[in-house]
């Protein structure tokens, strides 16, 4: 079965019919010289990034990259049919066996036409081995999938362009404001981050963030005209007033820098246990120093990863070298940050004087018990519809995720998403519709005799759990559950629907245009829930008229960005369009 919701790619044995050893690659790299090569992967790597998988931008480097004989072949594949030849995958396996095999004293550079279309011959033979084309069947079983699924689709479908503040905001919003809602915690997260960084979080954060958007502004004709902007400069990148420490802020940041020399030995050290195409070493070190003052960042999108799961697990490991209760502390506290952010994200969409199309009312504790109806619940005035939330903040570990163990990660979605949130929501629904249950406690505002459809929601933290399948799988495990009540005819509950909080950010404003009961139902009729999951649905269904931001994510990121320069500067005086 071919897994038809992957860009597919060009590569050699499409285009020359036979299929070439990696090892044709390496010894094709071999002789670059390492700062030329990694350089030159980086920056095709932020094209990507900053213009997607455009067909346009794809030819230009196809005609940048191949000799005439492939070149004409290449385009012709390329021609309106929406495949590609350079991806996130195949720049970063190219950046991996270069990191393994190349060194300074390599005399291929990308300023001689003969090396550059070496180059990209290179990259279509990877392209033969970044995944598996076709599946398995159903039926086998599409738990073995997962591991590859998982890591193809991250790396070949990241986000670009506002999506990628999302992770961003988040994890500010919770760490920073929320965190002073519920006030003070037995984790001292700052503490923590000292022990690590020798810095605060802010300072930590603000750090990432004024990294990050320095990139973000730079424009592709800037890496044309002024290639060497690209390397950041760590003295004077922010070149504003008030910020007279930046080296030495930035020097802190050692945990995720990799010196150029030592990035094949880092390689050898964290990459040989976990499958080619998991690029542990990129996901610690996203930044690379050539020399001194000058870093270089690899992928943006790694980068962003370490201001949202990557101070949790940063912090998780200092604690799980101390003791297992601090660790406990620590999930617990995430939890109700994550909670708290659900909630208010929510209430910002669905205020008490909404009216969305049918008008939307938005529930939690105190409105219930959520020990009898879950954490959230949204239902229509009319009441005829409600809809069950449960919010689980659980992350799959880098072992688990990336391991390439199909029965390791099926063992922690079952603990982490099924005996709990596909349990917990099964139940929860029983408490409101089962036709022995004794007594059903009252939902402020709800009519009961009125609901008809009932809509199990759980909403996730990992990010992973958006790839196909998964929610079919939990969907599977949540139908098994529900079968163990007796839920009362007049109910029709539908197919449990999987968001990651990424999906809920982004579908909020054309849940809040188009309708929410509208959207869920267009979501179920049309199998999404089974063949690809809530995060195709956005993509096909939902972004068909263009990208709308959330308006919530947006006000939080406009005040981050003036937090920001405030932390870095000591001064609220500072220009915002600084970073």
């Amino acid at each position: 079965m071919s897994i038809g919701f992957l860009r597919e790619t060009v590569s050699y044995s499409d285009l020359c019919g036979e299929k070439l050893s990696i090892d044709v690659a390496l010894d094709i790299l071999k002789d670059f010289r390492l700062s030329s090569i990694v350089d030159m992967i980086a920056k095709l790597n932020f094209l990507l990034f900053k213009e997607g998988y455009e067909e346009e931008w794809q030819k230009w480097l196809v005609n940048a990259s191949l000799d005439v004989e492939i070149r004409e072949k290449a385009l012709r594949r390329l021609d309106g049919t929406g495949r590609i030849v350079f991806n996130r995958m195949q720049l970063l396996m190219l950046l991996r066996l270069a990191c393994s095999v190349c060194n300074e004293d390599g005399n291929k550079t990308f300023e001689d036409e003969k090396y550059r279309f070496e180059f990209g011959h290179s990259a279509l033979i990877v392209n033969d081995f970044l995944y598996n084309k076709e599946s398995s069947s159903k039926e086998s079983g599409y738990i073995e999938l997962l591991p590859d699924l998982i890591r193809t689709l991250e790396l070949t479908n990241f986000s670009t362009g506002a999506d990628i503040i999302h992770p961003m905001v988040r994890w500010y919003v919770m760490l920073f404001e929320i965190a002073k809602t519920l006030g003070r915690s037995r984790v001292d997260i700052d503490s923590l981050m000292n022990t690590i960084y020798g810095m605060s979080l802010e300072k930590y954060y603000g750090l990432i963030f004024a990294t990050f958007s320095y990139l973000n502004r730079l424009e592709i004709k800037d890496l044309m005209t002024s290639p060497a902007n690209f390397l950041i400069n760590t003295t004077s990148f922010l070149d504003v007033p008030g910020i007279t420490d930046l080296s030495k802020q930035y020097s802190k940041l050692e945990p995720d820098i990799v010196e150029l020399s030592q990035i094949g030995q880092k390689i050898q050290e964290t990459d040989h246990s976990f499958p080619k195409n998991s690029f542990m070493t990129f996901r610690q070190y996203p930044l690379i120093r050539f020399n001194p003052d000058r870093v270089l960042c690899i992928d943006l999108c790694f980068l962003v990863d370490k201001l949202s799961s990557g101070i949790y697990w940063a912090i998780h490991r200092l604690l799980s070298e101390r003791s297992n209760e601090s660790v406990e502390e620590f999930m617990t506290y995430r939890g109700k940050l994550f909670e708290t952010y659900i909630d208010d994200l929510f209430r910002d969409t669905y205020p008490e004087s909404s009216v969305v199309l049918t008008p939307i009312r938005y529930l939690s504790p105190p409105d219930f018990e959520d020990s009898d109806y879950g954490d959230g619940i949204i239902c229509s005035e009319d009441s005829k519809n409600i809809a069950f939330l449960e919010y689980k903040s659980s992350l799959l570990s880098v072992e688990t995720k990336y391991s390439g163990d199909p029965n390791l990660l099926q063992r922690k979605i079952e603990k982490k998403f099924v005996e709990k949130g596909v349990t917990q929501l099964a139940q929860k629904i029983s408490n409101f519709a089962d036709i022995n249950a004794p007594y059903v406690k009252p939902i402020k505002g709800v009519d009961r005799a009125s609901i008809r459809r009932i809509f199990p929601i759980l909403i996730v933290l990992e990010p992973v759990m958006r790839t196909p399948f998964i929610g079919d799988y939990l969907n599977t495990k949540f139908q098994e559950k529900l079968s163990d009540h007796n839920i009362d005819s007049r109910f029709s509950v539908c197919p449990l629907i999987l968001l990651t909080v990424d999906d809920l950010e982004r579908s909020i404003p054309y849940l809040s245009a188009r309708g929410t009961w509208e959207c869920l139902n267009d979501y179920i009729a049309n199998d999404y829930y089974y063949k690809s999951g809530f995060s195709i649905y956005i993509k096909d269904e939902l972004y068909r008229d263009g990208f709308v931001q959330s308006p919530f994510i947006k006000q939080k990121f406009d005040k981050i960005r003036s937090e920001i320069m405030t932390v870095l500067s000591g001064s609220s005086e500072i220009e915002e369009q600084s970073i």
